[in-house]
């Protein structure tokens, strides 16, 4: 048997062995004996710093619109500045997200988690009535949304004493609300700041169908072991169906759901 021919079995213990790129290690996490991935990025903001390996690649296309990497990365470091010093989010804090799949989702969210904030990731297609419930459960101190969703928060975000970043406003500016483009700090560096893998990272909701969606959490770690994982499948799927010929584009993925 080939080398890039082998059984899943065979390409796992291959892919995980010692050594590898998704080594797998026995570790132990809040007390508890568990297999980890070695190399497991240290945190979110550990993990984006790939962008700046390749500044020139196009990194998010959105309708006619074109961003490669490096202006991503300057995005997220100018708006993880605003973040800091005009909004005061400090590790810890909960600042929620709630948007159709603009490019400023992705920077939102690698901002928030940047500089130790907990991402609450709402969702897009979700009423007046339910945003407010993820805001007050989520305790969010800041939302970061498009026109649409302020429209539906604006309410909310004023009775809860929660601030607002407009994303691609049209018009007036809702009472509370600073323009995306005010919020952010042109040329800022990423703020310092110090992340533990084990810290919370996002909260994402259920979707409710029989009461209130409830919050889940999941720490810097948990977020990218599952990012490791799927790595580690197409790694070993590779070495079970190797392709015939190479493939003349790079990996890329059509987002039809929201973020």
């Amino acid at each position: 048997m080939s080398e890039l021919n082998m059984s899943w079995d065979e390409a796992v213990a291959t892919v995980t062995a010692e050594g590898e790129r998704f080594e797998i290690v026995d570790s132990e996490i809040r007390g508890v004996p568990v297999k980890v991935f070695k190399n497991t990025p240290p945190s979110l903001r550990a993990a984006f710093q790939i962008g700046r390996t390749r500044p020139d690649e196009i990194f998010l296309v959105y309708e006619d619109e074109r961003l490669s990497f490096g202006q991503v990365m300057t995005a997220i470091d100018e708006l993880a500045a605003g973040l800091v010093e005009k909004f005061d989010v400090k590790p810890g804090d909960r600042v929620a997200i709630a948007m159709r799949n603009y490019p400023e989702w992705i920077i939102a969210f690698a901002a928030i988690t940047s500089v130790g904030g907990i991402a609450v990731c709402l969702n897009a297609w979700w009423t007046a009535e339910e945003t407010r419930y993820g805001l007050e459960d989520s305790g969010a101190k800041l939302l970061v949304a498009d026109h649409e969703r302020l429209e539906r928060a604006a309410s909310s975000i004023e009775e809860l004493g929660v601030r607002g970043i407009g994303v691609r406003l049209r018009g007036e500016v809702p009472a509370g609300v600073t323009r995306y483009e005010d919020a952010v700090i042109q040329g800022a560096a990423l703020p310092d700041v110090d992340i533990d893998p084990f810290d919370d990272a996002t909260i994402l909701y259920t979707s409710g169908t029989t009461g209130f969606p409830k919050g889940a959490v999941s720490t810097h770690h948990a977020v990218l072991s599952a990012l490791m994982a799927y790595s580690c499948r197409a790694a070993a799927s590779l070495m079970t169906s190797p392709p015939k010929e190479t493939h003349p584009y790079s990996t890329s993925f059509i987002l039809c759901v929201p973020l």
